[in-house]
């Protein structure tokens, strides 16, 4: 059972967040979704700077990661993406959002297995988020003022954490 004091830390997060990036509030993606791997790509690399490797404008890759309309990217874009991802994060081919969303869903798919088994590694994935959101806070509030490198920190420590309550959220939803 989740306690009162998670979905207290989740507020808080959650309050935080619209204080740090203002009133706009990103499109709520599905976890593990392609929508969500390709946003999560293309605000790592750049809208526009992925939008330059495909040849293709930023608006139109905004518009493949909106879970509200149909259009997708072919393979070859998704590839041409993913490559540029690992060359400008620096990653290995396997933490790729396209390819490693495209594999879940194949294992799903030719396997019938879920993420299920996650849930007690997500539980501690979200605790492990809040532990260090707080450090980030405590941290930033030191000096009792915010500057452009500490408000970045807090977005992503409140981003890491946020993955880690929609991964642990999946696990709940596909426990047998």
């Amino acid at each position: 059972m989740i306690s009162a004091s998670f979905y207290m830390r989740a507020y808080v997060v959650n309050l935080l967040s619209k204080q740090l990036k203002g009133l706009d509030m990103p499109k709520h993606r599905q976890l593990f979704s392609f929508e969500a791997a390709l946003m999560e790509l293309l605000e790592a690399v750049g809208h526009e700077v992925a939008a330059g490797e495909l040849g293709r404008s930023a608006s139109l890759l905004r518009k493949w990661a909106d879970p509200d309309r149909t259009q997708r990217p072919s393979l070859e874009q998704g590839l041409a993406l993913d490559s540029l991802y690992i060359e400008v994060q620096k990653v290995p081919a396997e933490r790729a959002p396209l390819a490693a969303q495209w594999l879940r869903c194949l294992r799903v798919k030719s396997t019938g297995q879920s993420d299920a088994k996650a849930l007690p590694d997500e539980m501690l994935g979200v605790a492990a988020g809040v532990g260090a959101l707080a450090t980030t806070v405590r941290e930033a509030i030191a000096d009792g003022r915010l500057d452009a490198g500490e408000r970045e920190a807090l977005r992503l420590a409140i981003r890491d954490l946020r993955r880690n309550l929609d991964d642990m959220a999946a696990a709940i939803d596909h426990a047998p």
